[in-house]
């Protein structure tokens, strides 16, 4: 009997290794049906029924496996495969049961994932940031430390000339802060901060021959000290409701603005409009660095006539606001209640 079992056994590792997934399945159920306490053969069965797209099935035998070995590498294997199928089969609800103890890399990249198919990026960021941490060098170690001190949103804005007086400036700072939970500080970039509120934070604009709307690129310049979080807003733009989805593009890897499509002024599509931008500082340096290389300002105005334009010449892949914000032309009546913040742009003011 159990050389008759040996030679089934070699006979089922053969089909296996040969991918003849219903011929392996079929001995890998007599060895299961002989032994049902063979865990390597319930393993394999899985292994087999999985790559037949008999999920149900194969998770049936995998927690079999899992429950009656001792082997803690058997049930590691039998984890990980388990949250495989799941992911393949697009059901990731089923596989974080599997992955959550994290237990090999093949266990934490099942689970970053799953939690990403279920649109729950921010836990998969902070569940790796985490484990990497236990085993990190000293440099990565204080980096991933200092993530987590001060992650509060800047929002920014900048006044330059005459067209805005002070009042956009602290309107814009008391909306937000009645309509964004955990923003640290408005801070306004200006070349005259007189009639500025306490909850206001003026800086200085450099000494420069941009004008208007060029001047926002100062704000990825390294000395305009912006670290982590931004959001930018325009200051003809008017807060109504929470601007918490849209604040949280800015912790992303990817620079957000407004696509061009739904905005009846802009009369084009596939293009930028930075009216609103959110980015992680001090990502995307080469904005203002570009632009402040002497001479480059005026050979690249001389050909390049909005900001906007020059967005999308130096980031071909911002990632565009979807809802939350409406330009205030294109509304055919009363903005909806998902609308968090209104676009004057051009006209009407």
């Amino acid at each position: 009997m159990a050389a008759q079992t040996d030679s089934l056994r070699k006979f089922a590792i053969l089909a296996s290794k040969a991918k003849m997934h219903a011929k392996a399945e079929e001995l890998w159920q007599r060895l299961v049906d002989a032994n049902n306490e063979d865990g390597a053969a319930r393993y394999n069965l899985a292994n087999a029924q999985s790559a037949l797209g008999k999920l149900d099935a194969a998770l049936t035998h995998y927690d079999a496996a899992i429950r009656e070995t001792d082997d803690a590498a058997l049930a590691k294997a039998c984890r990980a495969n388990a949250s495989c199928a799941c992911i393949k089969a697009q059901e990731p609800d089923r596989a974080l049961q599997y992955c959550q103890e994290m237990d090999s890399p093949t266990a934490l990249y099942n689970l970053n994932t799953a939690l990403r198919q279920l649109g729950r990026q921010d836990e998969a960021i902070r569940i790796t940031w985490a484990k990497i941490l236990g085993d990190a060098p000293p440099k990565l170690r204080d980096y991933i430390q200092s993530r987590g001190r001060d992650r509060s949103i800047t929002v920014v804005c900048v006044k330059w000339g005459a067209k805005y007086d002070a009042t956009y400036v602290n309107k814009l700072a008391r909306s937000c802060r009645r309509h964004l939970q955990g923003m640290g500080r408005l801070v306004c970039f200006t070349d005259d901060d007189a009639g500025l509120d306490d909850i206001v934070e003026a800086r200085s604009l450099p000494t420069t021959t941009m004008k208007a709307w060029w001047l926002k690129a100062y704000l990825f310049s390294d000395t305009a000290n912006l670290t982590g979080p931004v959001l930018y807003l325009d200051l003809d733009t008017v807060v109504c409701g929470d601007l918490s989805k849209i604040a949280a593009l800015a912790s992303g890897s990817r620079f957000a603005t407004l696509g061009t499509a739904a905005m009846r002024n802009e009369n084009r599509s596939g293009g930028y409009n930075s009216s609103v931008m959110a980015w992680t500082a001090p990502l995307y340096s080469e904005i203002w660095a570009l632009l402040n290389e002497p001479g480059a300002y005026e050979v690249i105005t001389n050909c390049v006539y909005k900001f906007d334009h020059w967005l999308e010449m130096v980031i071909e892949d911002a990632r565009l606001v979807d809802g939350g914000v409406a330009e205030y032309a294109s509304l055919t009546g009363p903005p909806s209640p998902q609308i968090s913040a209104l676009c004057f742009s051009l006209t009407p003011k």
